[in-house]
């Protein structure tokens, strides 16, 4: 006989799990569902031995997402954009998958400090206009925008995670939205967010963490 819904352990998904989902996941497994989508059939058995449960699919083949929907209460997308264009269309299949099954809380995106573009040894924070300077960057502020819009128009959670700096301080930016949102407000665009320094090896997996958890 199944639990009370209740009773269950939530399920989180991870989209794109690597390095540092793999660093995530010992963080999050107890008290989760852990769910990996992967469309590397090779890497199912890793991936279970790490303590996740594999699920086939690719998010440049919008059909085999179908089943995304009514699986994960949160989720933590790590997924590169493609390799050409401005736009990324993998975030959108990702989006328009899981609006399908209406069970998703939390939404995580992992972007990167590259949608500031060369600012030639400038000191800025995320008060900053982006000025992606490349179509990757490009791509990017595509993505972040997607995910923004989700969390406007209510109902998920979204928080955006910003990866990378120079070597001699490396940093972790996050800044989230949806109506449960604890991250202060401020900035371009309206868009709450907060500037965490510290190592990026422990810093990220603990504050991606802690987005995710609550």
């Amino acid at each position: 006989m199944s639990l009370p819904r209740r009773f269950r352990r939530p399920t989180l998904l991870i989209v794109g799990c690597g390095d540092v989902g793999l660093r995530v996941l010992p963080l999050v497994r107890g008290r989760w569902k852990v769910v990996v989508l992967t469309s590397t059939p090779a890497r199912v058995p890793a991936l279970r031995a790490a303590g996740a449960l594999p699920l086939l699919g690719n998010l440049d083949e919008p059909a085999t997402l179908g089943r995304l929907g009514g699986l994960p209460d949160a989720v933590l997308h790590l997924a590169p954009p493609p390799n050409q264009g401005r736009h990324d269309p993998r975030t959108a299949a990702l989006l328009a998958a899981l609006a399908r099954g209406g069970r998703v809380q939390t939404f995580v995106y992992a972007s990167t400090t590259g949608v500031y573009g060369d600012r030639g040894g400038e000191r800025i924070d995320e008060t900053a206009p982006p000025q992606p300077q490349t179509d990757r960057a490009w791509r990017r502020v595509d993505a972040e925008a997607r995910v923004r819009h989700r969390g406007r128009a209510g109902g998920v959670r979204c928080a955006v995670h910003l990866l990378g700096s120079p070597p001699h301080e490396p940093r972790v930016h996050a800044r989230a939205e949806g109506p449960t949102s604890v991250v202060p407000s401020g900035g371009l665009d309206e868009r709450p967010r907060v500037v965490l320094s510290g190592g990026l090896d422990e810093r990220l997996d603990d504050e991606t963490a802690s987005v995710v958890m609550g």
